[in-house]
């Protein structure tokens, strides 16, 4: 609704969430990691894709701004942006948790679907009906 995505647009967001999230993985995963992080290529890639996620949260933010037709409806997005004890960093990043957790449960649910039809192979006959 706020944003027009192309294949190429989502692409882009989808690789520097995935690489964002394999750091933040790593990075909990071994604590000499924070340390020594800076001095790693894939940590640094890692630093620049948080950045191009945050930018597209930021741009999410800014069309839904521009819009002109927005819903009258209590929108995830118009409570953020209404929000007056939110800074803009604050909205953006809150709009950043929300994209990551929707990136990631939309995952695991198609992930453990596809898991289930193929143990069910009965079940996908069905469906495929």
């Amino acid at each position: 609704e706020y944003t027009d995505l192309t294949e190429d647009e989502y692409e882009h967001f989808t690789h520097h969430l995935e690489l964002a999230l394999r750091e933040f993985t790593l990075k909990h995963l071994n604590p000499l990691r924070k340390i020594v992080g800076p001095l790693l290529s894939d940590y640094r890639n890692a630093v620049k894709s948080c950045k191009e996620v945050r930018a597209y949260a930021q741009k999410i933010l800014n069309s839904y701004r521009e819009n002109e037709k927005k819903s009258s409806n209590k929108t995830v997005i118009r409570m953020i942006v209404e929000n007056e004890h939110f800074t803009d960093e604050e909205r953006v990043a809150e709009m950043t948790s929300f994209l990551i957790a929707g990136h990631d449960t939309t995952g695991y649910t198609l992930g453990n679907t596809l898991v289930l039809l193929a143990k069910h192979p009965t079940v996908a006959k069905k469906l495929q009906q």
